[in-house]
C-alpha cells in the first residue's frame, strides 16, 4: 500500500513539474514577468548583476531542477520491485520540498504576492497554492520513505 500511495503522490508532483516546463523553457510572458519581478526585487538587496542574472536565467535553472526531480520520481515509480525505490522517492520528495519552499518564500516576501496579477488578470493564487500542495505531498512522500531513504539507513547497511 505504501508503494501505491507513494506512486500516486510522485505522479502528481512529476505531472505538475512537467506541465510547468513548457512555461519555463519557452519564455512565456507570465514566466518572464515572474522571474523579472523577483530579479528586480533581488537587485535591491543583492545588487543589479545578481538580479539581472536571476531574471534572465532562473526560469531555466529551476526548470532543469524540476525536470531532474520529475525524472527521479518517475524512475522511482518504474523501479516498482527494486530496493532503491524508497530512496528515489525520498530524494525526489526532498528535492521538491526544497525547490517549492523557495517558490513559497518568493511569493510571500516579494512583490509577486500570493495572488499573482499579470496583465490585469489574477491567477487566484493558483501558483502559490500549487507550491504549497507540492510541499505537503512531498513531505508525506518523504515521511513514508524516510527509513529506507535516510543517510543513516544507507550507512548502517
Amino acid at each position: 500500500m505504501k508503494k501505491i500511495i507513494s506512486s500516486i503522490f510522485a505522479v502528481w508532483i512529476a505531472k505538475t513539474f512537467i506541465i510547468s516546463l513548457f512555461f519555463k523553457f519557452s519564455t512565456a510572458p507570465i514566466t518572464v514577468y515572474i522571474f523579472t519581478t523577483i530579479g528586480d526585487w533581488l537587485s535591491l538587496y543583492l545588487g543589479d548583476s545578481f538580479g539581472v542574472f536571476f531574471g534572465q536565467y532562473a526560469a531555466y535553472i529551476i526548470g532543469i531542477q524540476e525536470l531532474i526531480i520529475s525524472l527521479v520520481l518517475l524512475w522511482a515509480i518504474a523501479s516498482y520491485r527494486s530496493k532503491i525505490q524508497s530512496r528515489l522517492f525520498f530524494l525526489g520528495a526532498l528535492g521538491s520540498i526544497l525547490l517549492m519552499a523557495g517558490a513559497i518564500i518568493f511569493h510571500l516576501v516579494t512583490p509577486l504576492g500570493i495572488e499573482l496579477v499579470f496583465e490585469g488578470e489574477s491567477d487566484g493564487g493558483s501558483l502559490f497554492y500549487s507550491a504549497v500542495v507540492i510541499v505537503i505531498f512531498s513531505f508525506i512522500l518523504l515521511i513514508m520513505n524516510k527509513k529506507e531513504g535516510s543517510l543513516y539507513y544507507r550507512i548502517s547497511r
